[in-house]
C-alpha cells in the first residue's frame, strides 16, 4: 500500500469521526493527490496535506489524554497497615443485610432450576452492593451463594482461605423456605 493510500485511510477515520468526511476528503485528495506529484511535489505533502497531518496528530494527542482521564486518577500509598476503628467489618452487621436480602429476594419462591439460577446472581450482586454501601474501606468483597432444592437432606459446606486472621473476616447467613435453601458467605479481605 502506497504512503497516499495509508494517509487517505488515516485522514478517512479522522474526518468520519469529526462528521465532515465529504467537503474535506476531496481536499485532502487533491493536496496529495497524483497532481501534487506531476508538480514535482515528490513524496513530500503540500502545506494543506502537512496541515492535516498536523491537526491530525493533534487529534490524536487529544484522544490520548481523554483516555488518561478516564483512567481516572492514581493516589499515592497510604502505607496503612490495619483499617480505623470506624472502618472495621462488622459480621453482625453484615449478616443481619444477608439475612433481609434473602428474605426479600427468595421469599416463598418455590424451586425451580431455571429461575434459581437468576435468584443466585440477584441475591450475590444485592449482597455485594450492600456490602459497598457500609463504611468499610479498604475492603475487597467476595461474594458466595448457595442455592438448592430443599428435600430435608444435609448439606456440608466448606471454604479455605490464604489471608490475614487479624484483618480478613468473613460473614455468613442462610434462608430456607418449603421448597429452597440458601446459604450466602460475605469474605472481607482488608487491602493493605
Amino acid at each position: 500500500m502506497s504512503n497516499h493510500k495509508v494517509l487517505d485511510n488515516i485522514m478517512d477515520t479522522v474526518l468520519e469521526r469529526r462528521g465532515s468526511k465529504s467537503v474535506a476528503k476531496s481536499d485532502w485528495k487533491k493536496s496529495t493527490g497524483k497532481n501534487s506529484r506531476a508538480r514535482g511535489a515528490g513524496s513530500k505533502l503540500s502545506i494543506h496535506a502537512q496541515t492535516r497531518e498536523r491537526s491530525m496528530s493533534s487529534d490524536l494527542d487529544s484522544m490520548d489524554m481523554l483516555r488518561s482521564i478516564k483512567r481516572g486518577v492514581k493516589y499515592e500509598n497510604t502505607f496503612r497497615l490495619e483499617p480505623k476503628d470506624d472502618e472495621l467489618f462488622s459480621c453482625s452487621k453484615m449478616e443481619k443485610a444477608m439475612q433481609e436480602i434473602m428474605e426479600e429476594v427468595i421469599g416463598d419462591a418455590p424451586y425451580d432450576s431455571v429461575t434459581c439460577n437468576t435468584l443466585v446472581h440477584t441475591v450475590s450482586n444485592q449482597i455485594k452492593d450492600r456490602a459497598k454501601i457500609f463504611p468499610w474501606k479498604r475492603y475487597r468483597f467476595i461474594v458466595h451463594v448457595i442455592l438448592g432444592q430443599n428435600t430435608n437432606t444435609s448439606i456440608k459446606v466448606g471454604s479455605r482461605c490464604i489471608w490475614d486472621e487479624h484483618r480478613d473476616t468473613f460473614a455468613t447467613a442462610s434462608y430456607e423456605n418449603k421448597t429452597i435453601f440458601a446459604m450466602a458467605t460475605c469474605f472481607a479481605v482488608y487491602l493493605d
